[in-house]
């Protein structure tokens, strides 16, 4: 608000790449189709972000991709995160398909409309519906199921061990090993990930930090 940017969120949700999400992201990018990345994204959501959660309702003809918030907030404190979100969906929906006219029908979000529809209507070329009952992208359930150029099973496949790894990590007490592992993951896209790196990004000294992996009987290495 003190920006008095309109459409704050459509902005951040525009400049979100592949990297942004580190190896969900590229994941994404080498899903089978549209359906299969929603779900992939539904999966391991909670590694990029606790707010809210997405998924996909399939219908004969056309399907509904719905975007759920965890906490019960007013919608006009998660317009930004809503607006964001939806502006992330079709830039990343364009990429996967290589489609710049993306065959989006409608987009709903709970929140009001705003006074200034400019910078909504350069975003979303597609049907707008204010004050919805849920945060809605509709589109043709073909476009969902239609394969992607650029899918890559194998690269998922990998992808997806690593990422289940951090997922059990997420659930358990945090171990130094934990921390040591979701930090390393954290920084590989700047980088190779040394003890140095990692300690600094811990704040915790590098002797502290291999002193408490040998108390929990592990090294950096093994972890790495």
């Amino acid at each position: 608000r003190q920006t008095g940017i309109t459409g704050m969120g459509i902005h951040f949700g525009q400049n979100i790449r592949p990297s942004t999400l580190m190896d969900i992201g590229y994941a994404l990018l080498s899903c089978d189709n549209l359906a299969e990345m929603i779900e992939f994204n539904r999966r391991y959501q909670q590694l990029t972000q606790q707010i809210a959660t997405g998924h996909l309702e399939i219908g004969p003809k056309t399907s509904r991709l719905i975007w759920t918030p965890l906490h019960d907030d007013d919608a006009e404190y998660q317009r930004p995160i809503t607006e964001g979100t939806m502006a992330g969906y079709a830039l990343f929906g364009r990429w996967v398909t290589w489609d710049p006219d993306l065959q989006i029908e409608e987009i709903h979000m709970c929140h009001r409309k705003p006074d200034d529809m400019s910078v909504y209507e350069q975003a979303f070329p597609y049907k707008l519906v204010f004050e919805a009952e849920k945060n809605v992208v509709v589109a043709p359930t073909e476009l969902f199921r239609k394969p992607l150029p650029q899918a890559n099973p194998e690269l998922v496949k990998i992808l997806a061990a690593r990422l289940d790894r951090s997922l059990e990590a997420l659930s358990k007490p945090q171990t130094m090993a934990a921390q040591t592992f979701v930090c390393i993951q954290s920084i590989l896209r700047d980088g190779t990930p040394t003890i140095i790196r990692v300690a600094d990004t811990l704040s915790t000294p590098e002797r502290t930090l291999t002193r408490r992996q040998h108390a929990e009987e592990t090294k950096f290495r093994d972890i790495h």
